[in-house]
Parts: C-alpha cells; sequence; structure tokens
C-alpha cells in the first residue's frame, strides 16, 4: 500500500517560538537541504491548530523550544509527538535549548549556492534580505536556534572537514493564513487518509489510503517530489481565492478533449523530472556521482521540452505561463554545458567521470597522454627490472590514488627472511597480496611530471561546470516544484474526466449550491448512485436536521456535502452537476466515536471533544457535521445535549451561524418540539418506500420527518434470527401503544391455560345434574390466581 504519511525517509529539524498567542516555526529538510521559515501567526492557546497542521504535514524528527518556552505548550508538543491517534507519524522528541535570542547575523551568514561568492558582506545581507521577512521577531528567532542546532550536530555533514557547513540550497517562507483547516479527526471520518476497498476487478481486495489515493491514482509521475506536494495541497487546503482560481483554470485547460494530445506530451516529460534537491546537495560537497549528473541532465533538458510544450498555447492559466518564464537562457546554458562537455557513454562504462574531447586543448593533451599511460609504464617497467637483481624475474608499475606511482614486486623473489625486503636504490612502501610496492627515481619522476591526471580532468572542467549549476540552483529547484504541481493538476483533470466531475465556482457569498453531488469514494463501490442537491445559506436554512431508517444513507450524505466542499478548497473538481462553494474557514466533524487506549478517553468523551471544538470556535464560514451526537449516552442525556447545541447555533443569527447538517434518531425533538423554531432550521429525510413489509430504500434527500428507524426491518436484513426481530417487534409495538410489556414467554403460557378452561368447561354438560358450575368456576379462578 502506498505510505502518503511517509514519502521521504529523511530528517527534519524543527524550531518552534511561541508566545503571547504568536507562533513562528523554522524547519530544516536534510534531504533537500532547505530551510523553511513560516512568519509569525496568530494561534489560539485553546488548540494550537495552526501548530497541529505544521505538525501533520511537516512531520520532523525533533523539535527545538526555549527553555522558557510555556510548559503547557510543550506538553502539547511532547503529546502530538507520541500520540498514536495522530493521523500522521510525526517528532518522537522534544528538545529543550536555551533561550531563543535574536540571531540576525546567523542567518545572514548562510551561505547559499544561488549567491555569488564575490558578495560584499553589505551584498549578501541585502541578499539574504529579499528572501526572509526580517520584521518578524519570532521567525527570526525560530530561524537563528534551528541553525545553530544542525550547525552544532553538524547535521548531514557530520563526516566532512570542519570547515565544511551545513548546506542550504534555498529559503522559502510559507504561511498558514488562508487556508482551511481540519483536525484528524475529521481526514479520519472523511476518509482522506483512510483506507477502503478499491472497486477495481483487478485490484479487488486490495487497499488504497481514501481520497487520496483514488485522486493519485490518475497521476503520471510517481517521483517524490510530486509526492510531497501532492500530500501538502491535501493536508492544506486551500481558501485564497487567487490560488483556487488558478488551479481550477489549469484542471479546465487540462482536462479538454482539445488539449489531449498537448497534455500527453505533459506527461512524458514529466515522467523524466528528478527532484534536484538531493543532487545539489551532493554537488556542494563534491560527491555527485555519474548517475546524479545524468538525472540532472534529463531533469533540465525535460523542463525545457514541457517548457517549448507551454509555448505552443496562448491558454491564459498561470502554471503554463510560469514555467514558461522559468526557462531562460542559463537553463538552456546548463544543458548545453552538460551536453558538450560529460560523456555519459564512457563514463558508465569505466564507471567515473569522462570528458568530451574537444573541450579544451590542454585536457584534451593530458587526456592524451592519459591514454598512452599503460603502454608507457610498461617500457618503465621493463627498464626497471634490468636495473634489478638476478632472482627478481617479474615487475610492473602501477598507479594508485593519493600514493602516485609505484614499482611492485612480488615478495617471493625479493624474502631476505626476517621481513627485510630492503633493494638497493629503492624505497620499500607497503606489503599487500604478496606483492611489495616501491618508489624509485622513475616513479617518482612520473608523481612531478604526471601527477594525478584524472584529478586535473576533474577539477578544471567538472568542478566549473558543478559551480555554475549551483549558481543557478533556485531557478532549477523551482521549475522542478512548478512540474510537481503540473503533475499534480494532470492527475486532478484526469479524474475530471474519468468521474464527470464539474468545476465548482468559489463564491463570496456565504452560501453553499450543490446541485446532483455524489460521494466521490462511494460512487465507485457503488452502482448506480443517487445523487442529492443541497443548499444552504442566503434563502436556505443553515441548520439542517437529517432523519430516516437504519442504512437509509444519512452518513454517506453529510461525509458527500463535507468531501465536495473540501475538494473544492484543495483546487480539483467536484463529484457534482454544478457546485457553488463559499471559502470554508473550518470543517468540524463528528461522524463517530471509536475508543482508544492511547487517548485515556471513552468514545462519549471524544464526541463531547468534538462538539465543544464545533461550538466554540465555528464561524459563519464554517461547516458542522454532526452524526448521531449523542448516542453514546442515556437517550435523554444525550437528546438534551443534542437539542442545547442546535439550539446554540440557532441563537446565533443568519450573520454568525455557521452550516450545520445533524442527523439523528432522537425522535422526540420534534414530537416534544425542544428545538426552538427559526428560519434557520428546516428538517430533512431519505426517503423510502414502504410496500406490506418491504422496506425500499430510494436514497433520495426530501424535507420532511421520519417517524420510524425501521431498525427491526433491518435488523432483519443484517441477519438477525426471525424470533429475536418479531420480539423486538412486539415490544416496540406495546411501547407504542402505551401497553405493559410481558416478560419473554409468558404470553404463551397465558394462553395454553385459557384454551385449559375453555377445553373443560365445552366438556361440561349443563343438562345433567351432576355438573358442578360452581366447583368448576371456583377450580378455575383460583389456578388463574395462584399464576
Amino acid at each position: 500500500m502506498n505510505d502518503f504519511r511517509n514519502p521521504l525517509i529523511t530528517q527534519v529539524f524543527m524550531s518552534v517560538v511561541w508566545r503571547a498567542g504568536q507562533l513562528s516555526v523554522a524547519y530544516y529538510d536534510v534531504n533537500s537541504s532547505q530551510l523553511h521559515l513560516m512568519p509569525d501567526t496568530l494561534d489560539s492557546w485553546h488548540d494550537h491548530h495552526i501548530m497541529t497542521t505544521v505538525l501533520k504535514q511537516v512531520q520532523p524528527t525533533c523539535i527545538i523550544v526555549s527553555s522558557k518556552q510555556d510548559d503547557n505548550f510543550v506538553r502539547m508538543l511532547k503529546h502530538a509527538s507520541c500520540s498514536e491517534c495522530t493521523l500522521l507519524e510525526v517528532t518522537d522528541t522534544v528538545f529543550i535549548m536555551p533561550s531563543l535570542r535574536r540571531n540576525r547575523q546567523r542567518l545572514f551568514a548562510l551561505k547559499l549556492s544561488s549567491m555569488p561568492s564575490h558578495f560584499t558582506v553589505a551584498e549578501k545581507k541585502m541578499y539574504i534580505n529579499s528572501l526572509i521577512p526580517m520584521d518578524n521577531e519570532r521567525m527570526i528567532q525560530a530561524g537563528g536556534a534551528l541553525m545553530k542546532y544542525v550547525d552544532k550536530l553538524r547535521v548531514g555533514v557530520e563526516l566532512e572537514s570542519n570547515r565544511v557547513r551545513v548546506p542550504v540550497l534555498n529559503i522559502s517562507v510559507f504561511s498558514l493564513d488562508n487556508l482551511m483547516m481540519l483536525d484528524k479527526n475529521a481526514f479520519s471520518v472523511l476518509q482522506i487518509f483512510q483506507s477502503y476497498s478499491h472497486p477495481s476487478a483487478y485490484k479487488a481486495g486490495s487497499s488504497k489510503e481514501g481520497l487520496i489515493a483514488a485522486v493519485r491514482f490518475q497521476m503520471h509521475c510517481r517521483g517524490s517530489n510530486t509526492v510531497v506536494v501532492f500530500r501538502s495541497w491535501f493536508l492544506q487546503p486551500s481558501r485564497d481565492l487567487e490560488t483556487l482560481t488558478q488551479r481550477h483554470n489549469a484542471v479546465a485547460f487540462l482536462s479538454s478533449a482539445a488539449n489531449i494530445e498537448m497534455t500527453s506530451a505533459m506527461s512524458s516529460c514529466i515522467g523524466n523530472v528528478t527532484d534536484v534537491s538531493r543532487i545539489l546537495t551532493r554537488m556542494t560537497k563534491a560527491e555527485a556521482s555519474i548517475t546524479d549528473w545524468k538525472n540532472i541532465y534529463k531533469t533540465v533538458y525535460a523542463i525545457i521540452n514541457i517548457a517549448d510544450i507551454c509555448s505552443s498555447c496562448d491558454a491564459d492559466v498561470d502554471i503554463l505561463i510560469e514555467l514558461k518564464s522559468c526557462v531562460n537562457e542559463d537553463l538552456y546554458c546548463i544543458a548545453e554545458l552538460i551536453s558538450s562537455t560529460v560523456d555519459f557513454d564512457e563514463s558508465a562504462a569505466q564507471n567515473r567521470f569522462k570528458v568530451k574531447l574537444s573541450v579544451n586543448d590542454k585536457l584534451d593533451e593530458l587526456n592524451r597522454t592519459y591514454s598512452g599511460l599503460p603502454d608507457f609504464m610498461t617500457k618503465v617497467a621493463s627498464r626497471e627490472l634490468d636495473k634489478l637483481n638476478d632472482p627478481i624475474k617479474e615487475c610492473n608499475v602501477i598507479y594508485l590514488p593519493q600514493l602516485g606511482y609505484l614499482l611492485a614486486i612480488p615478495a617471493a623473489q625479493v624474502d631476505k627472511g626476517d621481513n627485510n625486503y630492503d633493494i638497493e636504490n629503492l624505497e620499500f612502501t607497503f606489503l599487500s597480496n604478496n606483492m611489495l610496492h616501491y618508489r624509485s627515481a622513475n616513479t617518482k619522476e612520473l608523481d612531478s611530471v604526471l601527477g594525478d591526471i584524472q584529478c586535473e580532468i576533474i577539477d578544471n572542467i567538472l568542478h566549473k561546470l558543478q559551480d555554475k549549476i549551483l549558481l543557478q540552483s533556485q531557478l532549477l529547484i523551482r521549475a522542478v516544484q512548478l512540474c510537481a504541481q503540473l503533475d499534480c493538476l494532470l492527475s486532478f483533470a484526469c479524474c475530471a474526466k474519468n468521474y464527470n466531475y464539474c468545476r465548482p465556482e468559489i463564491v463570496a457569498d456565504q452560501d453553499y449550491s450543490i446541485v446532483e453531488g455524489r460521494h466521490p469514494l462511494q460512487e465507485l463501490c457503488r452502482s448506480p448512485f443517487v445523487p442529492n442537491n443541497f443548499e444552504s445559506g442566503n434563502n436556505s436554512s443553515k441548520v439542517k436536521v437529517f432523519t430516516g431508517p437504519n442504512a437509509s444513507g444519512k452518513s454517506v450524505y453529510l461525509k458527500q456535502v463535507a468531501l465536495i466542499v473540501y475538494m473544492a478548497h484543495i483546487g480539483c473538481f467536484v463529484p457534482a452537476k454544478e457546485a457553488k462553494i463559499q471559502p470554508t474557514d473550518r470543517v468540524f466533524t463528528h461522524v463517530q466515536g471509536t475508543e482508544s487506549v492511547s487517548t485515556e478517553m471513552s468514545s462519549f468523551m471524544m464526541e463531547l471533544n468534538q462538539m465543544t471544538q464545533a461550538v466554540r470556535y465555528a464561524t459563519v464560514n464554517s461547516l458542522v457535521i454532526m452524526d448521531e451526537f449523542g448516542r453514546g449516552t442515556n437517550r435523554n442525556d444525550g437528546e438534551a445535549l443534542l437539542t442545547s447545541c442546535i439550539n446554540h447555533f440557532l441563537t446565533k443569527g443568519r450573520r454568525a451561524c455557521p452550516h450545520v447538517l445533524v442527523s439523528t434518531h432522537f425522535h422526540s425533538l420534534f414530537e416534544r418540539k425542544l428545538i426552538i423554531k427559526s428560519d434557520l432550521l428546516s428538517f430533512q429525510t431519505l426517503e423510502v418506500h414502504i410496500e406490506g413489509e418491504e422496506l425500499v430504500f430510494l436514497y433520495q434527500v426530501v424535507n420532511g420527518v421520519a417517524r420510524r428507524s425501521y431498525a427491526c426491518h433491518i435488523a432483519g436484513l443484517a441477519g438477525l434470527p426471525a424470533e429475536v426481530v418479531q420480539r423486538g417487534s412486539e415490544v416496540f409495538n406495546l411501547v407504542q401503544r402505551n401497553e405493559p410489556v410481558l416478560q419473554y414467554g409468558r404470553k404463551n403460557d397465558e394462553v395454553k391455560r385459557c384454551e385449559a378452561v375453555v377445553t373443560k368447561f365445552l366438556k361440561l354438560d349443563l343438562n345433567m345434574e351432576s355438573a358442578d358450575i360452581r366447583k368448576f368456576l371456583q377450580d378455575s379462578v383460583i389456578s388463574i390466581i395462584d399464576d
């Protein structure tokens, strides 16, 4: 099963500062060598939902906080790090550091690979200032402390010289201000990351990870960079109108039948795009392999080809325009330099770097000399053998990196006993594999004249080429990120075509209007799927209470609405005929309560926590889903709590009341008229057809109230024994008629006694004088009384 929670095996170090309600985060990704900074952001001390969202997205391996940080905040971080209920497996340790002081100089001292080496100190500060908003005090504290920590640990450069600094390829600033928030419970109950059975026949029995896998199933590139972007879009649905409009425009263009050939060509090119950040990191340490060079060469050419495809169309799509503008002369120059410099065929054959001919006259001469070295070294060995004593019949001249040219002689031809290997005019070096290695006047001359030709070639050509590439590292990283975004949009477009999704309209009004909406997962598993409309806000009610029989589709409908709203906010098309969606700040869900030992809470306590969040923090732009809230406790208590919550939302008025969907089996809410009257309230049910004892679900939402849940009928369909179902129906009917419910089995005994009395009476012959009516009545009455 694909693991979206951990797409990369890497280390992520995070520094956190929270003070006076303001939160700032900095984290360093060892895998990509990038420093990410979040500007100072308001974060509620009640639930720290911003901090929780960052933890779910980043999954840090350790967190650095100040020793003066609030104790409750530190405990929250530790709990989030260790909780088994967390959606994503995040941190397992929180390190306490000394107080985080303003340390701008530590950030100014960063040496980015894209920064020219000739910059003065003032120019470096100006360059860093252009990347980091220095007016964010807490962000500077977090970033400075983080770099101090990773420098102290020498993260990623543990085996390097002390002169080698921790590499930072790029600095990026991210913000959570315009995001729609969902907690881990919402991700789970909406099945965004949860497993489900795949409907395809050839994948029967396999499992996927909910909505994200159903959409990613259409993805063309399986690269780690695309997975990271894709996952971040799902974890951080946006409510920024400009961002959503850009994504929807792109999906509309890419899903058009007229652009099939273009999208197919883009998909082929994207398959050659590699996450270059790791390659660039190895280049900073001069550790790039021939495979790395080949991958970066393929990536650059793929990006250029994608940009050429984008240039061939005049569509006003931001992602295509950005890709076109991202490719400049510098990128073409890099591709041409790599192509004209590195001989990939020879490099692969010899498992070492080979430079093409005609790149440099001096190096061509060195290459010709190097090519002729074997014959030359054989001649040198022959001359050396002529100078040696008779017992020595064999010798060779070899070259060893770092040691230079040496004379190799079999040990058996020299051994004088007691490890005496001295030979006149030769300097003994070492013994290995029964071969003695010496230096002679000729080998020393070879060292001084020829030296390490291979290293000289690499130093003169490849290192210069490497430096030129590193100067354009930000351009390359940006281009790869854009390709990853394009790949995600191509996946959205493929889903829109295959599943008949429509483009949602994001409106500034505080209302929702969904025509013939469908559940994106349920419709894949059940055919035909009955679509339903949803209206909320403006002239429609904002609080909807749903009733209906068990298994009639209430939960599916509630999840369906939430998923359509969610999908619109990640930039995807939605399963509906038409959809108008307002920008939504949070989605609160209570769908089912599952007890967990790790949370030390009962299922009802978890229900209350979820409802508490909705009651406290839901705004006019929030969506609240409540599925059978109150069923975890006594019926009267649960009914009272549900009534209070519904009335609380209704009393907020149209300008403050969130959009609320409630499903319940507490029918007395309507019979006793416990809910206050309001134009914000409406009652709806799932339509069923009853014919005799047969119950047919129509799965159609209609206005009205269901008076029964038909639990006994559903129990029969589920396979409960007929006698048990029959007894349940009897009890239900007696309660409905306010009649006494007798102990099970007692009714049959009474019938038998009555039948016995009647039979005895019929045997009496009233015409005979011997018939004792009085005795018969006394015996019958006494037997009944005794019973």
